[in-house]
Order: C-alpha cells, then structure tokens, then sequence
C-alpha cells in the first residue's frame, strides 16, 4: 500500500510537469502492469515513479530552454542520483536522455551532470556497502 501511496502522487506530479503528450504518460501510468507493480511490494514503484518525473521534467526543459539553467541543471542531476542510486542499470536511460539534449544541454554541463550524479551513486554504494556489510570478503 505504501508504494501505490509513492506511486500516485510520482506520476500526477510528471503529468503536471510534461509540456504535451499528458495522455500518453498518463496511459503508461494507468497500464496493468505498473499498476500491479505499484500495488505491490516490490521496490519499482518508486523507480517508476521517479523515471516518470524525470522523463516529464527532461521533457519540458528540452522543449521549453533554449539553454538550461543551473537549477533545472541540479533538479535533473538529483533525480539522476535518484535513478543510480535506486537501480543502476537505469544510467542508459539517462544517459540517453542527456546526450539526445545537445540543443538545450551543452557537452560540459552534461558531463557534469553525468560525472556528479555517477560519483554521488558510486559514493553512496562504498558507504551502504562498508556499512551494511555488502561488500565482499
């Protein structure tokens, strides 16, 4: 139950963000299958939720800037930290999205954004894995 309580406000909210195609993610949100995840007790809620915003946030700035600002720069780099710190295999989709940017996003401050958010998760995998005992011996 929690999660679905993670998970409704996550998508209402990238719905409100995206400038156009509302109905479109709006179908993605209500499909069976997410929203089986969201109802369930598997962690995904959460990430789903947060690739929605980020997608609708990424949409909006490349639709909306003709450059980005810093502090559209450091809402993406933190929800990037999000994204790597929940699941690691989503870097691709930022990744992407970040290099499909090049009128709004200029190569230095996406490697910024890239080389902060990756040294950030990194950081926060040493720190879980030396604490919780994660590591191998």
């Amino acid at each position: 139950m929690n999660n679905l309580l993670a998970y409704i406000p996550l998508f209402s909210l990238a719905i409100a963000i995206i400038p156009r195609e509302k109905l479109y993610i709006a179908a993605i949100g209500a499909l069976p299958f997410s929203v089986f995840i969201a109802s369930s007790l598997l962690a995904d809620a959460l990430l789903i939720g947060l690739c929605a915003i980020f997608f609708a946030l990424f949409s909006a700035i490349t639709t909306h800037c003709k450059q980005i600002s810093e502090t559209k720069l450091l809402l993406l780099t933190i929800l990037t930290i999000m994204l790597l710190t929940c699941k690691i295999a989503y870097a691709r989709l930022v990744i992407f999205g970040l290099d499909s940017a090049r009128r709004s996003l200029f190569a230095k401050r996406r490697y910024l954004c890239c080389g902060l958010s990756a040294r950030t998760a990194i950081s926060v995998y040493n720190y879980m894995g030396s604490h919780i005992g994660l590591q191998q011996h």
